[in-house]
């Protein structure tokens, strides 16, 4: 079947589930033109300078198109045959190549497009994509892709759990905060250090990775790298610590300052300009226009579940790595589930915080704790004007296949008044009381952290300390 239109007049035209093989117009106005499940045209050469959406979504046997059009934002070649695509749309915002079975190789560069769909592309193994207008990318069902490169500096998170071959990956973004690589053969990931605004990074399960490189300088607060074996959990151990310590801790700080400060100083007019954004931005302010909603939430019912897993990441407020003590820098550890320091081994007075360390042992199925920090005269643990504290954590995992440590922070303000009072004193000690399901818990260790003049610095005995860019070289280990 074939069919010809001429008109000067037709803006939308839709021949949606036609029997059509080809298709040819003279229509100098038209705007929309849906093609889909026309499951017999397989080609289309289109040259029009109005057109702005193409739909050619489920054309089973389309293998080339040809569009060249100047206005042209939307383009879905969703589940088509084609095997390659190049662009030559200047004003190109949406892409929806997902299910094209038989593409292997993408190198897009595009200045507009913000919405670009892969998933479900099995035959994909190399993709290259620069677009600085890039928010949303989908990447769910490559399971051939062994190479991406991603330069997208408006991109805030990237998912691309249990893609099996992945064995290199660059991602350089302005914007990303959640990163998602759990699954993947990567042995590093150099470009972390690209990625100013990371807060959460998922690596678990990638066994062959050796290496987590120069962690960002962003405020990286979570990080998971379950069942990562390959990880040297000293060195781990040291970077992570570092980077806590330069970075997460002065962020989390500040974050709290302004918060304390954005609470004193709100009123109603705040709270209303907070939450009243106009009606008619409500769709824009989620990331799509109003006529993307349904492709947007339109994704199949089992994307859905790895979508609401990914949220998820939002939570992570811990790092998290395969290691079966902590390391011997560390003279507060334990293989208990509590420990006491007297006051006088640590400078109350400049307390900022406390670094918890757990060892889980391989038998774990999840870490649900408290950590009690009670201040206390040693005499009489039970006497009246006894302070207790709270720190409450919850990791969620399973299959772990080897100890792990966890280190979490404690920021320690509702102690500020406490610790002038007891500073330097003989006669009172803080513990430390793990509780939940410490049967699966191997060490325990805290870092004492401090805040000075010059930055924050971490104790790890009674006269030793390690500051930013200074790594320990001492060896000592506690019983």
């Amino acid at each position: 079947m074939e069919i010809s239109v001429v008109s000067e007049e037709i803006t939308r035209l839709n021949l949606s589930g036609t029997a059509i093989t080809s298709f040819s117009s003279s229509l100098p106005k038209l705007t929309y033109l849906d093609l889909s499940h026309c499951k017999d045209i397989e080609i289309l050469d289109l040259q029009s300078k109005s057109l702005r959406v193409l739909n050619l979504q489920g054309c089973l046997s389309f293998k080339e198109i040809s569009v060249v059009s100047e206005e042209i934002t939307r383009l879905n070649l969703s589940g088509t045959a084609i095997t390659s695509f190049s662009s030559s749309l200047p004003k190109l915002t949406y892409l929806d190549l997902s299910y094209c079975k038989d593409i292997e190789t993408l190198d897009l560069q595009s200045k507009s497009l913000r919405v670009l769909n892969l998933q479900g592309c099995l035959s994909f193994k190399k993709i290259s994509i620069t677009s600085d207008e890039l928010i949303d990318l989908r990447l769910n069902g490559l399971s051939k892709l062994e190479s991406l490169n991603v330069n997208a500096r408006s991109l805030e998170d990237l998912y691309l759990r249990d893609r099996s071959v992945l064995k290199e990956i660059s991602v350089v973004s302005e914007r990303i905060t959640k990163l998602v690589l759990s699954g993947t053969t990567i042995t590093s990931f150099s470009s972390i250090s690209s990625l100013p605004k990371l807060t959460c990074l998922d690596l678990s399960d990638c066994k062959n990775l050796v290496s987590l490189g120069e962690l960002p300088s962003s405020a990286l607060y979570g990080l998971k790298a379950f069942n990562c074996i390959s990880l040297e959990t000293e060195i781990t151990q040291r970077l992570v610590l570092q980077h806590m310590l330069m970075t997460t801790i002065p962020y989390l700080h500040q974050s709290r300052q302004r918060r304390l400060r954005d609470r004193d100083s709100a009123d109603e007019d705040d709270v209303i300009e907070y939450f009243g954004f106009p009606g008619d931005d409500v769709i824009g302010y989620f990331g799509f226009p109003r006529y993307d909603l349904i492709d947007y939430l339109g994704f199949l019912e089992g994307n859905l579940i790895d979508y609401v897993e990914f949220a998820g990441v939002d939570i992570i407020d811990y790092f998290v790595f395969p290691g079966d003590h902590v390391i011997d820098e560390c003279v507060f550890q334990t293989r208990k589930s509590s420990i006491s320091i007297p006051c006088y081994k640590l400078k109350m007075t400049h307390i900022s915080g406390f670094i918890y360390c757990i060892v889980l042992s391989q038998a774990s199925l999840s870490l649900s704790y408290q950590i009690l920090v009670s201040i206390y005269p040693i005499w009489n643990t039970q006497d009246s004007w006894n302070r207790v504290y709270k720190h409450n954590g919850l990791i969620s995992y399973h299959r772990l296949i080897s100890d792990h440590v966890v280190f979490w922070y404690h920021h320690f303000s509702k102690f500020d008044g406490m610790c002038k009072v007891y500073d330097h004193s003989r006669d009172v000690e803080i513990k430390f009381q793990l509780l939940g399901n410490v049967e699966d818990v191997k060490g325990f260790g805290v870092f004492p952290v401090y805040i000075t003049t010059s930055g924050y610095k971490l104790q790890i005995s009674e006269s030793q300390f390690i500051e930013p860019e200074q790594p320990s070289t001492s060896k000592r280990r506690s019983t």
